[in-house]
């Protein structure tokens, strides 16, 4: 039992899992696999013990499970924190200049790295994430661009824009009535409307559409949905910084619940920076299967054989 629940909480401090889902259940073999190397290992008492720093919980506790009691691991960050928004302290930078190590995720789940690199340049960092293929997607376009442009056919009322996970912190996104403008003329008007950084617009929020602006979806590391009440039936168009892809998917749907793609009634025009430049951006959750979890332990045994020789035997 006590596995279990150990098992159960290393989910939880992964993705925010809840024991049953689906999600769950799909990582519950890496979990596993994971707290058996733990299990495996010997455990020796040691004397001075180098200190080693790690992002996060499931970071300290991978580094825990391979360093058992050769090393002394601390989490950088408060375990009580998000990951995805927390900041150091000047203080909680001091700690790391008395460490041999720091451990980190990497593929932009740790923004403060480049502030500790900067600070810290002789600090030794291990970044797991460049031990695994990242899966890759287009971020958000930088203001007074955008990713996404479309003629949706919409009914007069509520319509509502789905979501999924992302870790992306906003979505722009903007509405105007469709004059039949020559392509070039549309990218022109539709970059200048997206130069707005936009209204902040929370989840489940029921919005008023106003042409021409530009209301910033809060996105906050979670799927959601956001609705917007359009004054007119008809064809408009759609802007949005970003392409819905496979990581970070959303779609239109109707006050019926229809999605607009299905009925036709979404029609892409173009797809891809209006600047001609993608910012590309990783998934930090790419290490989520078997083959890329045994990397993630593989990259951390190798790392402390290599600071620590004398420990390999143990």
């Amino acid at each position: 039992m006590k596995l279990l629940n150990k098992i159960f909480s290393l989910g939880q401090g992964l993705l925010g899992l809840k024991k049953g889902s689906r999600n769950f259940l799909a990582i519950f073999p890496i979990l596993v696999l994971l707290l058996a190397t733990s299990c495996s290992k010997h455990e020796k008492k040691t004397g001075d013990k180098p200190l080693i720093y790690t992002s996060f919980y499931p970071v300290h506790d991978l580094t825990q499970m391979i360093g058992g009691d050769t090393v002394r691991v601390e989490s950088f960050m408060p375990l009580d924190k998000d990951p995805h928004i927390w900041e150091p302290s000047p203080k909680d930078m001091k700690k790391l200049a008395s460490c041999d190590l720091l451990v980190v995720n990497g593929a932009n789940m740790e923004p403060w790295l480049d502030t500790v690199k900067e600070n810290l340049p002789n600090l030794d960092i291990l970044k797991l994430s460049d031990s695994v293929d990242l899966i890759t997607y287009k971020g958000a376009a930088a203001i007074g661009d955008f990713q996404y442009l479309a003629r949706i056919d919409i009914e007069a009322g509520k319509n509502k824009i789905d979501f999924g996970h992302t870790h992306e912190d906003m979505m722009r996104v903007a509405f105007i009535k469709d004059e039949g403008l020559e392509q070039k003329d549309l990218v022109k008007k539709a970059k200048d409307i997206m130069s707005q950084k936009g209204e902040l617009v929370h989840q489940k929020s029921t919005n008023k559409v106003e042409e021409g602006k530009v209301y910033g979806v809060e996105m906050g590391h979670e799927s959601g949905e956001v609705y917007f009440d359009f004054p007119d039936k008809g064809k408009w168009i759609f802007i949005s910084d970003r392409i819905s892809e496979d990581l970070l998917p959303y779609s239109f749907v109707d006050g019926k619940g229809n999605f607009l793609k299905d009925e036709g009634k979404e029609v892409s025009l173009m797809e891809g920076s209006s600047s001609g430049f993608d910012k590309i951006t990783y998934d930090p959750h790419s290490w989520i299967s078997i083959v890329n979890a045994k990397k993630y332990l593989n990259a951390i045994q190798e790392k402390l054989i290599e600071k620590y020789p004398k420990n390999e035997r143990i």
